[in-house]
């Protein structure tokens, strides 16, 4: 047991370096697709001056000011993957290649 709980070596650096970019960049792909959705329907200017926000996501997207996105739900979940998947394989390529060499 004490060598599972043991936190040396590098496979457990990249473990946790791995984890906190992709779910970092999961949250952001998640905000962004948010917005993206709403500055579609709703337009710029309508989201900003109302500040308006999308407060649930499932069953169905419902949006702060109680409108209810039928239908949305797909198109919500296309964009969030289509931003997360490559922006987290980028940063993490980028970073073990070039800020920690000695990691992988």
């Amino acid at each position: 047991m004490r060598e599972f709980v043991r936190r040396e070596g590098r496979g457990t650096a990249a473990l946790i370096v791995w984890s906190s970019i992709c779910l970092t960049v999961l949250r952001l792909s998640l905000e962004a697709s948010n917005r993206l959705i709403l500055w579609h329907l709703y337009g710029y200017r309508t989201v900003a001056n109302y500040n308006l926000s999308i407060v649930r996501v499932k069953p169905e997207l419902v949006v702060s000011n109680g409108d209810v996105l039928k239908g949305w739900g797909f198109i919500h979940y296309l964009i969030g993957v289509s931003l997360w998947i490559p922006v987290s394989t980028i940063a993490l390529v980028l970073l073990f290649k070039h800020v920690t060499p000695g990691v992988v």
